[in-house]
This record gives C-alpha cells, sequence and structure tokens, in this order.
C-alpha cells in the first residue's frame, strides 16, 4: 500500500489531528481516477491486441511465435474462448476471440504473464515485455 506525504495541514499531534489526517488523505486520494473499466461485448466478440513495450520485438523467431501460439491454445482452452483468429506481427499481436463467458481478461493476464517469463527467460531481458494492458474492443457489427 503506497502512503500519501502528510501536508502541513495534516499534522498529527493528537488522535484528532490523526483523525483529520486520515480523511484528508482519503478525501485526496477519492478525487484521483482509476483506470476506465473494460467495454463488454454483448455479442461477445472481441478485436484484442497488445504490443512490445516501447514497441520492441515480441518475436525474435519462429520458436517463439509457435511457443506463443501454444500458450494462447492453453490459456484459451483453459478459459473457454474461441480463438478466431490471429496475426502475430514481430512486435504486436491482433486476436479475434470469441469469449461468450467475459474471460478475456483473465486469458489475456495469464497469455502475457506466461510468454512474458518465456520471453525475459530466453533472452536475458529483464522488465516488462508488453506496453500497458492489452487492448479488447468489442465487436458490434460486420464493418469491424
Amino acid at each position: 500500500m503506497a502512503f500519501a506525504k502528510l501536508d502541513n495541514e495534516d499534522a498529527t499531534d493528537g488522535v484528532g489531528s490523526r483523525r483529520h489526517s486520515l480523511q484528508a488523505m482519503l478525501k485526496r486520494r477519492a478525487n484521483t481516477k482509476g483506470r476506465v473499466a473494460r467495454q463488454i461485448a454483448d455479442s461477445g466478440f472481441y478485436h484484442v491486441t497488445c504490443r512490445g513495450n516501447g514497441r520492441q520485438l515480441l518475436f525474435e523467431d519462429d520458436e517463439d511465435r509457435l511457443h506463443y501460439l501454444a500458450l494462447l491454445e492453453n490459456k484459451a482452452r483453459s478459459h473457454e474462448v474461441a480463438v478466431l483468429a490471429w496475426c502475430l506481427m514481430d512486435n504486436h499481436v491482433h486476436l479475434l476471440l470469441d469469449d461468450p463467458k467475459n474471460e478475456v481478461s483473465h486469458m489475456m493476464h495469464g497469455l502475457t504473464t506466461a510468454y512474458a517469463q518465456y520471453f525475459n527467460s530466453k533472452t536475458g531481458h529483464v522488465g516488462a515485455v508488453f506496453q500497458g494492458r492489452f487492448t479488447g474492443v468489442p465487436i458490434t457489427d460486420d464493418r469491424q
């Protein structure tokens, strides 16, 4: 848990002041915005993308691509998500998914974590492999 630095107005010289300090900190925290919730597709279909951190390469060779696809198959099966189409570019991925049980977030978390561990172990890379969270756009019509 992160602790906020107390301002002078939040000085703690007694129980009442500590209570005021905590209330002021909670009020400041309540005014901050968190992440925007993902949109849920009524159809269950999503166009998912994820990109390498800083647009770095995600796949250095075909072995990496095959490993990613094996992980994708495993995670999709365990979360009951159907992979309808995929496109692996050097530094990003496109997936077309059918997710009737709203499991895409859990599936993608497992997939990106497992692949990042593989990639970092293989290459000696340290740190994030993927740039932020994946993007999942609900598909609402044939034009998408």
